[in-house]
């Protein structure tokens, strides 16, 4: 019966992980985001999520190969997780190059600047293989909430901020509350 246990168990962090950044994937973090959005809603605390995309990922492929776009995704991997360890942040590869961060309990003031350090470490890492060097860049779509906090729809917001932050030349943070003001305008 152990053996079942543990074989359940490690068939459901396989499930939840993306096989080649060790990070969530997309169903690990809908689960682990819905059980930490359930505390916030008690405890009226805000979320903000981040939704980032590797900027001209295809071209980084077509350029140097799917080799090295696999060292890309790992490495800007990497510094999602070591940034997002130090501060109890939940992050996942939520689908290609695109990864998503979930910050509960911060400002909005404290989440924007979170996201600026954030893109500013991708934009320092330095990405090499034998023959070929490259540094990258994210771009950053940025949604926050408080209180009744509805998973999908947060999440669609910041992706509409991240979509705003490519159009508007990559490399760059958008907030979706600054893009609706600047829509309703």
């Amino acid at each position: 019966m152990r053996e079942l246990t543990r074989a359940r168990a490690e068939l459901q962090r396989i499930s939840g992980t993306d096989q080649l950044t060790g990070l969530l994937n997309r169903r690990g973090f809908d689960q682990a985001a819905e059980s930490a959005l359930t505390k916030v809603r008690d405890a009226n605390l805000p979320t903000t999520v981040l939704m980032c995309d590797i900027d001209r990922f295809k071209a980084i492929n077509d350029q140097f190969g799917h080799e090295f776009g696999d060292k890309v995704l790992m490495a800007i991997a990497e510094v999602l997780r070591s940034f997002a360890e130090r501060r109890q942040m939940l992050v996942a590869r939520h689908g290609g190059e695109e990864f998503a961060v979930l910050m509960t309990g911060i400002s909005r003031e404290r989440a924007a600047l979170y996201a600026e350090e954030l893109r500013q470490a991708c934009a320092a890492k330095e990405i090499s293989s034998e023959e070929i060097s490259a540094c990258v860049t994210i771009s950053i779509g940025l949604a926050e909430c408080h209180g009744e906090t509805d998973q999908a729809k947060v999440m669609r917001m910041a992706d509409q901020a991240l979509y705003a932050a490519k159009r508007r030349g990559r490399n760059r943070v958008v907030r979706a509350d600054v893009l609706a003001d600047s829509i309703a305008a």
